[in-house]
């Protein structure tokens, strides 16, 4: 009897296993689906290399693999509703022909690599129907592969690009495609993704063409230029352009990402470029002359270089009141500087101002000719805004209404002086230059400020000491009448401390200044006294 129950209990045991349920896990690999029983080694008609699935991490692991076949009318190569991770080592191939989506993924996915060296190519045959929506459709993607990941058509080499997305928002409005690591080149499309809230770089940039952005209102890619056929994100630094045309015009022309390195035009000889990553206008030997256009018209902050002699010439001859602004500058700080240290700017026109900002200016290392106009100005009253002039010389001929400096709050003179009219100063009452009774420089006149001597007395006959110098704690500054006020600048020009002593000795704390030298400007009733200090800790 025994003998029988132990052989019954033997078949039941024996049933048991050959009909236990074979776990699905919730992926499918080119048409195979993905159980316990294969995750190990995923194979199948259109699957080679090692291709396996560790659903305890929701993990893809590709080496070596191809899935799929551009020969083929295949599905979606990879579905998904659950978190997944793809991780490729090796060279790596999911290729195409059908007009589904090539990869479909509904919740959160991340593309990493086992190397630098590691690369996965997603590519796709040209598909004659309208139904085929995209390469990959997805949620939140995140590419954090330190490899590359090659995305496109293989026939772009013959074909024009096509206007299928490669990457597109499947579900959630709030996803985004999240770049962090490795590069990413998409290849044949002129809309290569689309619908994601935004798309978040991390070190990475939108390095090919440079002019593209990812416009967040219409959740697409935007190159206005031209069509998008090739884009390549990388770590060369080349941020993201946010305006493929930039803030600035030169004789009229306006400047943009496909004529910036050189500025042509009419009216525009010898060099003229632009970088718009450091926002530089560089003038090297270049004449500007025109009528028709202010000169050199800029609507944000900018800095122009000046290599060599460079004039901009606004002046109308014919119709004296047709004169246009050699230099119109709106924006809150601009910079015009000599690169080589014996570089000039000429600049002339008539009845208007050779140079008029909105708010700070700053003239350093430069010859300066401001032949004929109403000088130098500060067009918007509403806004406070100093005049800096730092090493360098300049000559500008007096304005018949306000005289050849005016309208700025400050005039600061950085190792320069006033040397002509004798006497002249910068009436901060009146905002213009005046002889000592208050009288407005003469019609005609020259206003000349010429470079000074590291150290010397830049009015009057006051004398001041500092000590230590070098310094690295407390600068000590003792003058021979009341301070009024002490200034201290850096190299640049920019005004880092005020302080009102009102006192013959003064403190000045320096310790949070980097070692350098360093510009303090010493004002008494008595006049300006300019001088360097060292700062080293």
């Amino acid at each position: 009897m025994k003998k029988y129950v132990l052989i019954a209990l033997s078949l039941v045991v024996m049933w048991q296993a050959g009909t236990a349920q074979v776990q699905d896990y919730n992926i499918i690999i080119a048409g195979v689906q993905v159980t316990d029983t294969n995750a190990d080694s995923i194979t199948g008609q259109l699957i080679t290399g090692t291709v396996k699935y560790i659903d305890s991490t929701k993990t893809l692991f590709l080496k070596g693999a191809t899935i799929g076949s551009r020969l083929s009318h295949s599905g979606a190569l990879i579905t998904t509703t659950a978190p997944l991770t793809i991780v490729f080592e090796d060279t790596n191939y999911i290729e195409g022909n059908g007009c589904l989506p090539m990869i479909l993924l509904r919740d959160t996915t991340v593309f990493a690599s086992a190397s630098s060296s590691s690369v996965l190519n997603i590519g796709h045959n040209q598909c004659n129907s309208s139904s085929f929506t995209s390469f990959i459709q997805s949620n939140d993607i995140f590419f954090s592969a330190s490899g590359t990941i090659n995305i496109g058509y293989f026939d772009t080499l013959t074909n024009a690009a096509h206007g299928t997305p490669l990457l597109k928002l499947m579900y959630q409005n709030d996803a985004k495609i999240h770049i962090t690591d490795g590069t990413l080149n998409l290849c044949g499309s002129t809309n290569p993704i689309v619908g994601y809230k935004d798309l978040v770089m991390q070190n990475r940039y939108l390095t090919s063409p440079r002019n593209t952005y990812y416009d967040t209102v219409a959740r697409r890619l935007s190159n206005p230029l031209y069509p998008l056929g090739i884009l390549l994100i990388s770590s060369e630094y080349t941020p993201p352009y946010r305006r493929p045309v930039y803030p600035i015009k030169v004789a009229g022309t306006q400047v943009n990402v496909l004529n910036a390195d050189s500025v042509v035009g009419p009216g525009i000889s010898g060099h003229v470029s632009f970088d718009s990553i450091s926002n530089t206008l560089t003038l090297e030997n270049a004449t500007i002359t025109t009528t028709e256009h202010n000169g050199i018209e800029a609507d944000s902050s900018i800095t122009i270089n000046c290599i060599g002699y460079n004039i901009v010439n606004c002046c109308n001859n014919d119709a004296i009141s047709h004169s246009k602004i050699p230099l119109l500058l709106k924006g809150a700080d601009f910079t015009i500087q000599g690169v080589s240290g014996n570089d000039t700017l000429a600049i002339s026109t008539y009845r208007l101002p050779t140079i008029s900002t909105s708010d700070n200016l700053h003239i350093s290392n430069l010859n300066l000719l401001s032949n004929f106009g109403d000088g130098i100005s500060k067009y918007d009253t509403n806004n406070t805004g100093d005049l800096t002039i730092t090493n360098s010389i300049a000559k500008i001929i007096g304005g018949i209404n306000c005289g050849p400096i005016s309208m700025y709050n400050n005039l600061n003179l950085i190792q320069c002086e006033i040397v002509r009219p004798v006497g002249h100063r910068y009436s901060t009452a009146n905002q213009r230059i005046e002889d000592p009774a208050g009288n407005l420089i003469r019609y005609l006149d020259t206003l000349v400020i010429e470079k000074t001597h590291v150290g010397i007395l830049s009015a009057g006959k006051e004398k001041a000491e500092l000590m230590p110098n070098p310094v690295s704690t407390n600068l000590h500054v003792v003058s021979e009448s009341v301070i009024d006020q002490l200034q201290v600048f850096d190299t640049y020009g920019r005004l880092l401390k005020t302080l009102v002593p009102n006192t013959k000795r003064a403190i000045v704390n320096v310790r949070e200044l980097p070692n350098g030298v360093y510009t303090i400007k010493i004002k008494t009733d008595g006049g300006i006294i300019t001088k360097r200090f060292v700062v080293r800790h």
